[in-house]
């Protein structure tokens, strides 16, 4: 099954309409790319060659048509002093927050989150240019964000937040005013410095198990359009990945104005499509743990084109991937029987 278009001509295409020898697929391979390069995920994130490895690795083992380095649930709160306990094979947690007060907001600099002054994104930038040496310009590499309500949960407890949310309001949205200006400011930078880099977005605080539609289109909707906007403004695309159920969202999240949608496995792909509309993609939704880590090759073969079958006549176009992040001790061969499925069926589909 000779390919005849490059990762990133595909993917312009297939959003533009246009003929495709394949639909691009989707891994979300982060947490799994880590133990494909032989390190611990803490080990994978600490230096711009290692995050760059992993990407690499993932592009020469199975040539997904997405690559990324992410920015952090908690970029924003290591940059402006929230403090965090280490983990070997996933993210780190956070054990005391910036913010102790959203009285405080005022004291928060905004300074510090400029490329030129944050450590972390410098990191990153180098990361994103030695995968692009490598990888050439036939892969799109995006710098991975979190939406609004997802960084204001670095900097201030979400429990709290979310209580804030009915008895504060001003002052949440005060706090949602100054994470969005900083993604903004992001944005800018790397689009200055780089304009070949692409941006996404993950935003689990939006989940339909933490926020109401109501509070989401309160929230959430506004802010994360204006970023939407902006990563337009410089010619990309976007897509966006909350965690969990947020099927009755899914008008307010489509109103955003981003390309394509990443659904939780929770979110039946039916209602996915209904909910979204004919202008708004969707990406999904094999479940991470209970096939790709605990299931058989053949149970992702079943799964990819079980997933065909539900999601291919979205009018708004359809992305096979993962629910969220592959796991970290997920058998290779199941990736393998993942792509090989994928590639079938995206060619019968397409």
């Amino acid at each position: 099954m000779t390919e005849t278009m490059t990762s990133v001509d595909r993917l312009q295409a297939y959003q533009a309409g246009q003929a495709v020898d394949r639909r691009p697929i989707m891994l979300f391979h982060g947490t799994v790319g880590a133990k494909l390069a032989g390190m611990t995920y803490r080990e994978s994130e600490m230096t711009a060659e290692n995050i760059a490895q992993k990407e690499i690795t993932v592009a020469e083992k199975f040539a997904p048509d997405n690559y990324s380095v992410n920015f952090g649930l908690y970029g924003m709160g290591h940059a402006l002093g929230s403090q965090f306990k280490a983990s070997e094979d996933s993210s780190d947690a956070i054990v005391s927050y910036a913010l102790d007060d959203l009285a405080a907001i005022d004291q928060l600099d905004a300074g510090r989150l400029r490329l030129r002054n944050d450590p972390n994104q410098q990191k990153h930038y180098e990361a994103i240019e030695l995968i692009q040496k490598k990888l050439g310009p036939d892969y799109r590499i995006d710098y991975e964000l979190s939406g609004p309500i997802t960084s204001a949960a670095s900097l201030y407890p979400p429990e709290q937040l979310l209580r804030a949310t009915r008895k504060k309001t001003d002052q949440v949205h005060q706090l949602l005013r100054f994470v969005t200006d900083a993604l903004l400011q992001i944005i800018d930078d790397f689009a200055a410095a780089n304009p070949s880099i692409g941006f996404s977005l993950t935003d689990p605080v939006a989940s339909g198990a933490l926020l109401s539609p109501k509070q989401y289109e309160k929230f959430c909707q506004p802010y994360t359009k204006e970023i939407v906007d902006r990563i337009h403004h410089y010619g990309k695309s976007v897509t966006l990945h909350i965690c969990g159920d947020c099927t009755k969202s899914l008008p307010y999240i489509a109103g955003t104005g981003i390309d394509y949608f990443s659904a939780d496995q929770t979110v039946d792909l039916q209602a996915a499509k209904e909910g979204l509309g004919p202008d708004c993609g969707l990406i999904g939704n094999i479940d991470p743990v209970k096939y790709f880590l605990q299931g058989q090759p053949e149970d992702l073969e079943a799964q990819v084109a079980q997933s065909y079958a539900q999601a291919a006549d979205h009018e708004g176009g359809y992305l096979l991937g993962p629910g969220c992040s592959v796991p970290y001790h997920t058998p290779e061969e199941n990736i393998q029987a993942y792509m090989e499925a994928a590639r079938r069926y995206s060619r019968d589909d397409k």
